[in-house]
C-alpha cells in the first residue's frame, strides 16, 4: 500500500505540474482547454484517491510517510488553486 502511494503521490504532482505550467502559457484556444481540463480531472481522482490511501496509512500507523505527506499537502493545495480559476 505504501508503494501504491508514493507512485500515486508522484503522478499526481507531475499531471498537476504539467497543468499549472501550461496555465501560466497564454493560449486561448479549444485545444488548451481540452488538454488542461484533460491533466486537471485525473488529477482530482488522483488527489482523492491519495487522501483514502493517506488516511488508511496514518489509521494503520506508518512512519515513513512525512515526505510524501508533504507533497501529497502541497499538490491538494495546487490541486484546489488550479480548481478556482479553471
Amino acid at each position: 500500500m505504501k508503494k501504491v502511494f508514493k507512485v500515486l503521490v508522484i503522478i499526481t504532482a507531475i499531471f498537476l505540474y504539467l497543468a499549472l505550467g501550461l496555465s501560466h502559457l497564454e493560449i486561448e484556444s479549444t485545444l488548451f482547454g481540452v488538454f488542461w481540463e484533460l491533466l486537471i480531472l485525473p488529477a482530482f481522482f488522483l488527489q482523492f484517491s491519495l487522501s483514502i490511501i493517506l488516511i488508511f496509512l496514518i489509521a494503520k500507523g506508518e512512519q515513513k510517510i512525512e515526505k510524501y505527506s508533504l507533497l501529497n499537502f502541497i499538490t491538494t493545495i495546487l490541486l484546489i488553486s488550479s480548481l478556482i480559476f479553471l
